[in-house]
Order: C-alpha cells, then sequence, then structure tokens
C-alpha cells in the first residue's frame, strides 16, 4: 500500500499485528480486490469480528477498530518537554509597573494612599483595556469616548519591525516614547516572564487563555519574576509570558520544591518560558526577529560544537552560510580552529537600507547587532538581489548567492590569486536585479548601489555588487575584512 504512494494516507502495523489505516483528512476509505474477493496473500481471510467491510459481502479478520474522538475544536495532546511555542498576536500585551510593595498591575488598586504611580499619575483612570493597542496616535481611550489622561500607553503597531514601540501619554498632553534599551530609570522598562494568570491556577495547555483585561488590577506574580527590589519605583515590566508575538518553552513542573524550597508553589507548576530571550541593549527579540532568533540560536551552536568538521580529514576551502550573516563568528572561529584553510563568505542583512548612515552603523557594530568579526580570511558582500527559484518563481536571495559563483567563476578561467571582482572576473550571472527588503513593507526594493555609496561601503571593507550602465550586475569590491588595511 505505502509503495503506490498514496497522498496524505499512512498504514502502520500495531504490536497486536494490526494494520491501521490514517488519512489526515479523514473520510471512508475503500479496498477493492482484483477478482472480487480478500486477498490470501496478505493473509485476509473471512470473519465476523474486527472486519473491514469491502463492497457489500466481504468481511477481513485481520482489521482492527479504530477509535474516535468528537470535538469542536483541533484534537491536542500536551507538549512535549521543551516545545516551541510562537505566540504570533502582537496585540496582546501584559504590562505591570514597580509600586508600593512590588509589582503591580497597571490599574492595580494597590498602589498606596495617593493611588499614584511614581510620577503621580493616577492608575485607575487610564484605559480600562490597558495598553492601547492602534496604529496611528490615539486621541481617545480605546472605548472611543473618554480623553486620554496621563500614564495612558499605546502600543505603535504601525511599527513591528521594532515592537514593542511603546508610549506614554503625559501631563503636557504628549505621547512620550519608552526607551526599550532603559532598565535602570523609573521612565524605563524591563523585559521578562511575570506570570500567566491572576493566581497561577489556570493550566497552560487546557485551561482558557487570561485575558490580559482581567491581569489590569492583579498583583499575582510567578515564583520566577524578576526581583522588584533590584529597579527603580515607576519602571514598567513588559510580561513577556503572557504578552504575544514572542516564542515560548513549554517546560513541565517549573516551579517545583526542589527550585523553590521556601516559597508557596502555585495550583499548576508548568509554564511556558520566553524561549526567544533579550538583546545585548536589554530590548526583546519579537515577531520575525524572535522567531530567526531561534532558528541562528540553533545553527550558532551547531558550529560552534560540531568537532567533527574542524578535522583535517574534510578538506574544503569556503565557507559560508548565505542568508544568515549572524553565523559569521561562528564561521570564522570555525575557520581559525582549521588554521585559516578556507575563506568565509560573508553576508550583510536582507533589511540594510541603502544609505551610508545605516551600512557604517551595521558595519561598525554601532547598535549592537551588526558585524563585530574582522578577519583577513573572511569577504562581506552587499546588497542582496533577485532571482528564480527550481520551479521559475521570483525569490530575494542573499548576497553570498551572488558571491559564492562570482568567485567559483574566476577560479575555472583565472588563477586563484586573482580578484572575483570587476567587469572581467566579477561578473554576476545567477541574479537579475539588486535591492534590500523594507523593513516597514516587507517588500522587495530595487537599488542599483550607486557610486557614493559603494564608496562608502568600500571604506567600510564592505565589497559592493552593483548594476554597471552597458555591463550588468557586476562584484566591483575585493577586501577583506582585515583588521589592519594592508598598503
Amino acid at each position: 500500500m505505502l509503495a503506490q504512494n498514496i497522498p496524505e494516507l499512512n498504514v502502520t502495523i500495531t504490536s497486536a499485528g494490526k494494520i491501521t489505516f490514517t488519512h489526515i483528512y479523514g473520510g471512508d476509505i475503500y479496498l477493492t480486490d482484483l477478482v472480487g474477493t480478500p486477498s490470501e496473500d496478505a493473509g485476509f481471510v473471512s470473519g465476523v469480528t474486527g472486519v473491514l467491510i469491502v463492497g457489500s459481502i466481504t468481511a477481513l479478520t485481520n482489521w482492527d477498530y479504530l477509535t474516535y474522538t468528537y470535538s469542536a475544536s483541533e484534537p491536542y495532546e500536551p507538549p512535549a518537554d521543551g516545545t516551541l511555542w510562537y505566540y504570533s498576536d502582537p496585540t496582546e500585551v501584559d504590562i505591570m509597573i514597580n509600586e508600593v510593595g512590588g509589582w503591580r498591575g497597571y490599574k492595580s488598586s494597590s498602589y498606596g494612599a495617593s493611588d499614584t504611580d511614581a510620577r503621580g499619575y493616577v492608575m485607575q483612570d487610564t484605559d480600562p483595556n490597558g495598553v492601547i493597542i492602534s496604529a496611528s496616535e490615539p486621541t481617545k481611550q480605546s472605548n472611543g469616548l473618554d480623553n486620554l489622561v496621563a500614564g495612558d500607553l499605546w502600543l505603535d503597531t504601525s511599527d513591528l519591525e521594532n515592537y514593542p514601540s511603546l508610549y506614554r501619554y503625559n501631563n503636557d498632553g504628549i505621547w512620550e516614547a519608552i526607551d526599550n534599551t532603559d532598565q535602570v530609570s523609573q521612565n524605563g522598562i524591563v523585559f521578562a516572564d511575570a506570570r500567566w494568570d491572576t493566581d497561577g491556577t489556570t493550566d497552560v495547555i487546557t485551561g482558557t487563555l487570561p485575558s490580559t483585561v482581567d491581569l489590569l488590577e492583579s498583583d499575582y506574580v510567578d515564583l520566577d519574576a524578576p526581583d522588584y527590589q533590584l529597579y527603580p519605583r515607576g519602571i514598567l515590566l513588559f510580561n513577556t509570558r503572557r504578552s504575544g508575538y514572542n516564542v515560548k518553552r513549554f517546560v513541565s513542573d517549573k516551579f517545583n520544591a526542589t527550585d523553590y524550597p521556601d516559597d508557596t508553589l502555585p495550583a499548576v507548576t508548568d509554564t511556558w518560558q520566553t524561549a526567544s530571550g533579550l538583546k545585548d541593549n536589554g530590548s526583546p527579540y519579537m515577531g520575525r526577529q524572535a522567531q530567526r532568533r531561534m532558528v541562528t540560536s540553533a545553527m550558532q551552536a551547531a558550529v560552534a560544537a560540531n568537532t567533527e568538521i574542524r578535522e583535517e580529514q574534510f578538506a574544503f576551502n569556503i565557507i559560508c552560510a548565505p542568508g544568515y550573516p549572524e553565523l559569521i563568528d561562528e564561521m570564522v572561529a570555525l575557520n581559525n580552529d582549521r588554521v585559516n584553510t578556507a575563506f568565509v563568505i560573508g553576508d550583510t542583512p536582507m533589511r540594510l537600507a541603502p544609505n551610508a548612515v545605516d551600512v557604517i552603523a551595521w558595519s561598525n557594530n554601532t547598535n549592537g547587532d551588526g558585524l563585530a568579526t574582522a578577519s583577513p580570511y573572511l569577504g562581506v558582500y552587499y546588497p542582496s538581489g533577485r532571482s528564480t527559484d527550481l520551479q521559475g518563481n521570483d525569490v530575494v536571495v542573499p548576497p553570498s548567492h551572488m558571491a559564492l559563483r562570482t568567485i567559483i567563476y574566476n577560479d575555472n578561467v583565472a588563477y586563484q590569486w586573482f580578484a572575483p571582482a570587476g567587469t572581467r572576473r566579477g561578473l554576476v550571472d545567477n541574479a537579475t536585479a539588486l535591492g534590500y527588503i523594507d523593513a516597514a513593507t516587507g517588500e522587495f526594493t530595487f537599488n542599483n548601489i550607486r557610486a557614493g555609496l559603494r564608496d562608502t561601503l568600500y571604506e567600510n571593507r564592505i565589497n559592493p555588487i552593483t548594476n554597471l550602465p552597458g555591463v550588468g550586475l557586476v562584484v566591483w569590491g575585493q577586501k577583506t575584512r582585515n583588521a589592519t588595511a594592508l598598503v
């Protein structure tokens, strides 16, 4: 049966020797025999128990009954420990505030006698739904009726690339941006797991997802919430456990007597724990960045921990991870461990905009998420390109896609020490256009890399790929990321 490659069909044999057919879309499965009788070659004989009816008369004894689950929702089973979940909803936000005695729900009545926060804002008057979710600057609270008050929070959903873009309404009637990298002042914000529900009794798998509105007046926190005493009064806490737009990992029996011997354990000890983590500046990986972080972390760990590819018996002279500039550090370290027997082709981010400010910032690692590696055996290229896949669909390809082919072409037509660049040996024939992915729209935007930008790239030791009139696409640089410029 499996040899027939019937789509969506799976056939297994149970430990009792029974045969089970499963079709992912359900429905009825009919078996027919060329001569109208059971196939004795398969060991089927007539019987009256454990039967599968073929047509209207034939009964087969080798078949086992299936069990069925009837439910209005998709069946589930408890996830294995370590299971990852990308909670994709950016509108689910739980924010707490550090006030008298600990972390408080944003509209809690436990702030003290004045019922105000560290700035003097009356928290009970803030938006009834908590954070106002809007792609444009709000002029009213989320009910559309009440006026804004000092202390209202706004999440700007028009800027999901820099999520969460948070603002707080002040006494001057101005939306003030909250600095996601400030974890030390009363106007800053901390990103950490704090709670799932209002009392620790909701099963994180089978229970109803607690509403963020219900959390507004609750001061409950899980045992692993950050210590409020380490932060100033008034600082915000973005609860990454309950909020969406990040990747979480299932941890069974997280809150146990061994790890928390002096605490009262909650009724539910399992939990979801944020897996996508924080950047070096304390802001979180969110959205596509959170998903990508999980992939790149696994790839980095695989390269760093692999001792087999460091053996001399493996002969290779080019190292590349197309589309993943995050792996440049690990590839250079691998090459160093192999006594630099290879050349590393490094990418620039597909979303790196074609302007001098962004290029220089990434090249110098100004923002903490750029290129922090120097090596004379590393070449970095810019920008990305447009090509086609094996089915003829237009796809965006990283710069290494073009550079790798150009280097191989150069080695076929010239000596290896000749530069794989220029109008003779640097022609690009596996892409049709150059550009980048616009961070705001997610669309590929054409850009031929003008002369001024090519100069900026080259000065920052990034090899430009450009479109020359009358020539076409060409690699227009031969620099490495050598820490010391060679004269």
